[in-house]
């Protein structure tokens, strides 16, 4: 009867009344036919790339939509059978969509994406959608199954398709990181941006995935992820950025790239991001630190005009002082009108005393002093936010900013007019906008000492940051101040009203050792504070002070870090664990005390460091001695630590007589049970001064026979095929690791042929048979043989592919 009842509906047969909550929960299997049946109905419109209205297509039923209770009913379907409703779902998706990259395809999905109770297509893939993710959410202790769904879409170059995988994989264990990475690099312009920007920021939900996974696959696909996305350019069209030049040029600055690295730089493993994408990512939050959700994404102007909200002024400064001043002391209940003007594509003028004033900051910033000379006629009651936009406008010192027609001999605004302002207007209120000045232009000369001291007064006095407060929050971190890790700590001291302004004390230490012995009151100041943020801007002041008086600075950076831990792990710490270890320093017993405590600390960031310096002082003088035979015992971030140091010293080109030292601990690292350990201390390999010293076969003997050689392979075998290293010195090395590589159980057997597969093994081989033939060297002919055995007996490669091979030269 069922299917009688399909054949009506398909013939053209209206169904009065579908209970989907009722049908769903009796019979899953028919609900899930009644719903590819209307995705098969409205295909007409969701797999053109043209417009086309609802009314085009006669509705299935006499409501083709889903209300709340349905919804909550027919997802049933993703608990009673979420292997058949992923993959059904995804094939029928996928069959009205095909693999076409289209950009009016993936808008008529993934706009449509929301509850509807009155438009049906909407209503239909937002209830897709929710079976679709449920389903795979129901899956996720089945991975095998979840992966069969998705097997055949992975390559889909669907927009739509990209969105709804992205949103399959959140589900899949952590086990499988590498070929989540994987599907990512394979296309990244499109999957790394395979969010919904009608729902979200479009680079939330690959963030989400980043974040979940960049922990867990292997350092070379994170190495190349996180290379991807530093480097990533927006496709955007070629009048798209002549838009945002031609706006620029008219002092409105709409940014150019960026948006995608904001979001995903900081959701990559932070134990393994390197220093420059960590600087990147303070670069960007303060970039971005004015912008809002609306402005990352399209779900705001769904069923509205809209855009970029901005003055309706005319851009450039083509306002007279007159004019200005009239503006300026307008009331503001007369200014807001509350209303919107579609101006131009993406661009809305709003009337409002924000929008002025952000027009007067790029006033200010096209002609400093000009500005600077008309604010002092101005009342000092004016608007506040007009005076905060001034303050910003001469905070500036970028010429970059300056509208082009007035970059020509454009200069910063004299400091004798910027004290003025402050005088006129006063800091109450503005106490962020006046220490950025200060943190910009207070090493100028110019300042009277009353400025000095109101920068040394912000920086005590200052509300911003507020008690156990943070202006920076990271997702998955706590957002207490007492347990965020040192790097959420130093976001914040860059964006919080006191860490700025001791950040500008600090351009007072180094311009001179009188102001910073005048000043070392700030100092203890900037300890004492009760937030860790602005505790960590003591760094600005401890490395000038270190400079003058070394004795004086390691006594407050050990008072600091023995306030809060974490503090050990400042920007400027190397200097100070350098010279404070040496034989010479008095200050040797704190540090070693401090370092053991940091041992003990409950962040994996103090941990590591603890490790590097046990492992570093232990080599440079002897110490911790009794820490160092116990490294086995050493948690993760200790081993990290010392793996660090270990791998940095082995790529430098010094410690030649010495290095030999660190062979045990290279040895115990290198057979470590951490995957990340093992891909970290081996990937030393692959640098040339780990092969110019005189002991380097000696650490290569290691390596081959370790577990770090396997997750290694394409590092160790690329640089011998891309380098000059003597091959037959390292042969019996060379057969230990083929050994090692076919019998160790570290690695499943496919994950080792993969490795092999993607290293230039075959290439090193015929090289070293090649060279052992020119030098008839028997021994090493011989054994070059045994390693083609090796991998020949344990079936690495097929029968066929090693025949190809040896054919091709190496036997010829």
């Amino acid at each position: 009867m069922f299917e009688i009842r399909k054949q009506l509906l398909t013939s053209g047969v209206n169904a009065r009344f579908i209970h989907w909550k009722t049908l769903a929960k009796k019979t899953p299997i028919r609900a899930l036919d009644l719903l590819e049946m209307l995705l098969n109905h409205y295909k007409e419109i969701l797999g053109s790339n043209k417009y086309m209205t609802r009314d085009k297509v006669d509705a299935l039923s006499n409501r083709d939509t889903f209300t709340k209770s349905d919804l909550e009913g027919i997802e049933k379907i993703a608990t009673k059978i979420p292997f058949e409703a992923l993959s059904r779902l995804l094939n029928k998706v996928h069959s009205i969509v095909r693999d076409i990259d289209n950009e009016q395809i993936h808008e008529a999905w993934l706009r449509q994406d929301r509850q509807s109770n009155y438009n049906a297509v909407e209503s239909i893939t937002h209830c897709v959608f929710s079976v679709i993710e449920r389903s795979a959410e129901n899956l996720q202790e089945q991975s095998e199954k979840l992966a069969e769904a998705i097997a055949i879409h992975l390559n889909s170059t669907s927009p739509v398709l990209n969105h709804l995988i992205a949103k399959v994989l959140k589900y899949y264990p952590t086990s499988e990181a590498d070929i989540v990475v994987s599907w990512f690099l394979a296309k990244p312009k499109k999957r790394l941006n395979s969010g919904n920007t009608y729902v979200e920021p479009e680079w939330v939900l690959p963030g989400e995935l980043i974040e979940k996974f960049s922990p867990y696959c292997s350092e070379d696909l994170f190495l190349k992820l996180e290379d991807r996305i530093y480097n990533y350019t927006p496709n955007r069209a070629i009048d798209d950025y002549k838009w945002r030049f031609e706006c620029s040029r008219k002092g409105i600055y709409y940014s150019y790239w960026g948006e995608l690295q904001y979001f995903l730089l900081p959701k990559l493993s932070q134990s393994r991001r390197t220093e420059k994408t960590d600087q990147l990512i303070g670069v960007l939050n303060r970039k971005f630190i004015e912008y809002t959700e609306r402005d990352f994404c399209s779900a705001f102007h769904l069923r509205h005009s809209g855009g970029i909200v901005t003055s309706p002024l005319p851009l450039g400064n083509v306002l007279s002082n007159p004019t200005w001043t009239k503006l300026i002391l307008t009331p503001k209940e007369r200014t807001n009108r509350k209303t919107w003007r579609q101006a131009g594509k993406k661009v809305v003028h709003e009337s409002s005393v924000e929008q002025f004033a952000r027009s007067l900051e790029t006033a200010v910033i096209n002609e400093p002093e000009r500005f600077a000379s008309l604010v002092l006629t101005l009342p000092t009651n004016i608007d506040s936010d007009y005076i905060e936009w001034i303050y910003y406008g001469l905070s500036n010192t970028d010429q970059n900013r300056v509208s082009e027609q007035y970059r020509g001999g454009w200069q910063v605004c004299p400091v004798e007019l910027i004290e003025k302002v402050i005088n006129h207007f006063g800091y109450k209120g503005c106490e962020y906008q006046i220490v950025r000045i200060f943190d910009r232009r207070i090493a100028d000369d110019g300042w009277s000492n009353n400025m000095i001291n109101l920068l040394v007064t912000l920086s005590k006095t200052a509300k911003d940051p507020e008690p156990e407060k943070l202006n920076v929050t990271v997702n998955n971190e706590p957002n207490i101040v007492e347990d965020v890790p040192v790097r959420t700590i130093a976001s914040n001291a860059i964006n919080c009203c006191r860490g700025v302004a001791f950040s500008a004390i600090g351009s007072l230490f180094w311009k001179s050792e009188k102001l910073a012995n005048e000043l070392t009151t700030s100092l203890d100041d900037a300890i004492n504070d009760p937030h860790p943020a602005v505790n960590y801007s003591a760094s600005e002041l401890l490395l000038p002070m270190y400079n003058y008086n070394r004795k004086f600075a390691h006594e407050k950076f050990l008072a600091l870090c023995n306030k809060d831990l974490r503090m050990s792990c400042i920007r400027v710490n190397h200097y100070f664990f350098n010279d404070g270890f040496t034989e010479e320093s008095s200050f040797r017993q704190q540090y070693l005390n401090l370092t053991l405590r940091m041992k003990c600390s409950p962040f994996d960031e103090v941990k590591k460091e603890a490790g590097r310096q046990i492992a570093a002082r232990w080599f440079f003088y002897d110490l911790f001695s009794e820490e160092i035979p116990t490294i086995n015992e050493w948690v993760s971030p200790l081993k990290s630590g010392a793996t660090s140091v270990v791998s940095q010293f082995l790529t430098e080109s010094c410690y030649n007589v010495t290095i030999t030292k660190l062979l045990p601990l290279y040895e115990v690292l290198a057979n470590d049970d951490d995957k990340i350990i093992l891909e970290k201390i081996g990937r030393s390999v692959s640098d040339k001064n780990y092969w110019t010293r005189t002991d380097a076969e000696s650490f290569f003997s290691v390596l081959a026979n370790s577990k770090a050689a396997l997750y290694n392979l394409w590092q160790i075998f690329h640089y011998l095929d891309e380098n000059k290293v003597n091959l037959i010195g390292i042969s019996n090395e060379l057969l230990q690791l083929v050994k090692n590589i076919i019998n160790s159980d570290a690695v499943d057997k496919n994950q080792r042929a993969m490795n092999i597969r993607n290293s230039d093994l075959i290439k090193v081989l015929q090289r070293l048979y090649e060279e052992a033939a020119d030098d008839e060297d028997d021994e090493a002919i011989n054994q070059c043989l045994d390693i083609w055995d090796h991998l020949l007996k344990a079936q690495v490669y097929s029968a066929i592919d090693a025949t190809a091979k040896l054919d091709s030269g190496m036997l010829n």
